[in-house]
């Protein structure tokens, strides 16, 4: 049995217990963070990773400031039909690979929901919305098909902006703080549930600031090695058009 089918079977076991939502994200965050303890190969991405139309897999992921990671990878993968992993993007150092989860749900807030009208995606009526944790839904369902595993071509993270524009960022110290951010973000809310990041902090009580994220700048070889993208975004649809003029 391969890692994206282990991954596949406890994710499945996962669901069928009676908890709550967020009780069943925690597990299945411990379940990828057993995967990267004490390991050499793996790492655990914030971030969800799709397909565009050109067959690039794109990981769109948090950064600083970021906002959308989920919005814009499903926007690209209702480009292509194809979709890899929403929130914990598995990155195996060895391989350059991100592994796919057919039985992990896409995950929509409540306030992100409308963006799925604008793209042309219903909610098939047997799915619940919660009040409280949005829409939680597997990939199947909005007819988009899970790739097991991808070589990544390039990591963008989405910014709400007042006009669409996309950027590469060359600088080695901006880009490795970046990534740091990506790599520790779940890494920090395992080990403490109630720190979580916003512009650069944990919350309203500052528990965690940006340079907790980036001791000694552990960033795997081939992650720094990527193209990375800040996409500044006035809709999140515009991603397509920004992609597109990127050669993505």
């Amino acid at each position: 049995m391969n890692i994206q089918q282990i991954l596949e079977k406890e994710e499945a076991f996962i669901h069928s217990l009676p908890l709550s939502w967020a009780e069943k994200v925690k597990l299945s965050l411990t379940l990828y963070r057993a995967l990267t303890w004490d390991s050499q190969a793996y790492t655990v991405l914030h971030g969800s990773t799709s397909i565009t139309k050109r067959g690039n897999p794109i990981l769109f992921g948090d950064g600083v400031n970021c906002l959308g990671k989920t919005t814009t990878a499903l926007i690209v993968a209702c480009s292509s039909g194809q979709f890899v992993i929403d929130e914990f993007s598995l990155y195996n150092q060895i391989t350059k690979s991100v592994y796919g989860n057919s039985e992990s749900c896409i995950s929509f807030r409540n306030d992100a929901i409308k963006y799925l009208k604008d793209i042309g995606i219903k909610i098939p009526k047997s799915i619940d919305i919660n009040k409280d944790s949005g829409v939680h839904i597997k990939p199947s369902l909005l007819g988009l098909s899970v790739v097991s595993f991808v070589r990544l071509k390039a990591i963008v993270s989405p910014h709400p902006f007042d006009k669409s524009f996309m950027v590469e960022e060359t600088n080695p110290v901006a880009k490795m703080r970046k990534l740091a951010v990506l790599s520790n973000a779940h890494r920090l809310k395992w080990v403490e549930s109630s720190l979580d990041r916003v512009d650069g902090k944990s919350d309203k009580k500052c528990i965690i600031e940006l340079d907790d994220y980036t001791p000694g700048y552990k960033i795997p070889d081939g992650l720094f090695a990527l193209p990375y993208y800040d996409a500044y975004l006035k809709e999140p649809k515009d991603i397509i058009k920004l992609l597109n003029k990127e050669g993505l």
